[in-house]
């Protein structure tokens, strides 16, 4: 009942803070973002997190003013989940982040990790086939450290780049969980097999092959981006 007072805080807040900018992901609202995105058009360095995101050209009247900023596409209702091959597809987006409560009530599901292991999978599999960065659903868990700690592992063992946050708090745990700890180690490994004739290295007593090598690569430029 206070998106109008919302935004005007929100347009506050960038003026008064010019130095952030593109450390900044604003979500407007679906059904106010004419109004929304053009009074927030003039901060040409923030991007947008658009939510709803349900088909390759939603948004499409917006483009002017959406290109060369980034642009997260939230998925979170199941024509969107339906549609992933379409969005990924959109030049404009630079990632997929998933919105497991909105999806979940629309699909008159619990909203569980091991429900929903399909869905995420799909985000992750059609992010990275088209080069996309994935976040995975921000997790309720406010005052279940443990709980909260084996959701954020979950997101990163799938595959995905980060994890939304809806307090403060959760920052921390998800950053550490996505932080690489053995660079030093992942060079190693690549520069050893590299400088080897052979297909299969092993070192500290485990195989590697160029798949692996393929995948620590990917690991070490996804470090450097964030």
């Amino acid at each position: 009942n206070e998106k109008d007072a919302a935004l005007q805080q929100t347009v506050t807040f960038l003026e008064n803070s010019p130095d952030i900018h593109d450390k900044i992901l604003v979500r407007p609202n679906k059904d106010r973002c004419s109004i929304e995105l053009t009074a927030l058009a003039k901060f040409s360095t923030i991007g947008f997190m658009l939510p709803k995101f349900e088909y390759g050209d939603d948004y499409q009247s917006f483009n002017q003013l959406l290109e060369s900023r980034p642009i997260i596409a939230l998925v979170e209702t199941p024509l969107g989940i339906a549609n992933l091959q379409d969005i990924v597809k959109n030049t404009l987006i630079s990632g997929i982040a998933f919105g497991a409560e909105d999806y979940t009530a629309k699909a008159n599901m619990e909203n569980s990790d091991q429900l929903l292991i399909f869905q995420k999978s799909m985000i992750v599999t059609f992010s990275k086939a088209h080069g996309k960065a994935a976040y995975d659903t921000p997790s309720f868990s406010i005052n279940d450290d443990d709980k909260f700690l084996q959701e954020v592992k979950l997101s990163a063992a799938l595959g995905f780049n980060g994890k939304l946050a809806i307090h403060p708090k959760q920052a921390d745990v998800i950053k550490n969980a996505f932080t690489v700890k053995d660079i030093d180690n992942l060079r190693k490994i690549i520069t050893t097999f590299e400088a080897s004739d052979d297909g299969v290295v092993v070192i500290d007593g485990k195989p590697y092959e160029k798949m692996h090598i393929d995948r620590f690569k990917r690991i070490l430029k996804e470090a450097e981006e964030r």
